[in-house]
C-alpha cells in the first residue's frame, strides 16, 4: 500500500508518494519517496495545507539511530518512525529546534550553499513523511478526578 500525500506550501502545489510498508525496505534503499504514478485506487491519498511559518512538535521521548547510512528516529510510545537521509536528518534537527519550513529552508540555503529548489525538495520530503505517518506529538487531554476533602471528627 501507498500513500499519496498532498500539501500546499506558498501557494504550491506538493505532492509525494510515500511507500508504506516495511522498515526493512527503507533502511536497504528503497526510496521512501515514490516516483513511479499509480492509480489512486492504489492509494490512501491526503490533502493538507501547510503554511511556511508552520513548524512541529515532535514527540518527547525520541531514539536516534543511525543504520545503514540512514537516520532511523523512532518514537516508541507511539510506535512511528522516520527514515532520513543525512540532508532530511538536518532538517529533522532544524525542526525539532522550533525552526519553521521557511526558517529551515533558509537555513539549508546559508549553510549547505544550495539553491532554493533544493532546499525545498529537501524539506518537502521530510514533510511529506511528518504528515504521512503523523510523526507529531499528540496533545492527550486526561481527566483528572477532583477528590473532596473530607473531615472526619470524633
Amino acid at each position: 500500500m501507498s500513500v499519496y500525500i498532498t500539501f500546499w506550501l506558498d501557494n504550491a502545489r506538493i505532492s509525494s508518494n510515500l511507500k508504506a510498508g516495511m522498515l526493512f525496505h527503507n533502511l536497504i534503499g528503497d526510496a521512501v519517496m515514490c516516483e513511479e504514478r499509480r492509480t489512486t485506487d492504489e492509494y490512501e491519498e491526503f490533502e493538507q495545507d501547510v503554511d511556511s511559518e508552520t513548524t512541529f512538535t515532535f514527540p518527547s521521548v525520541l531514539t536516534e539511530h543511525n543504520i545503514l547510512q540512514k537516520y532511523l528516529i523512532i518514537a516508541p510510545e507511539q510506535a512511528n518512525w522516520l527514515v532520513c537521509d543525512d540532508e532530511e536528518y538536518a532538517a529533522f534537527c532544524f525542526f525539532r529546534d522550533g525552526k519553521s519550513i521557511r526558517e529551515v529552508e533558509e537555513l539549508f540555503v546559508k549553510q549547505q550553499q544550495m539553491n532554493a529548489d533544493q532546499a525545498r525538495e529537501i524539506v518537502s520530503r521530510l514533510i511529506a513523511q511528518i504528515l504521512g505517518k503523523e510523526f507529531e506529538q499528540k496533545a492527550v487531554v486526561s481527566e483528572k478526578k477532583i477528590l473532596d476533602a473530607a473531615s472526619l471528627s470524633l
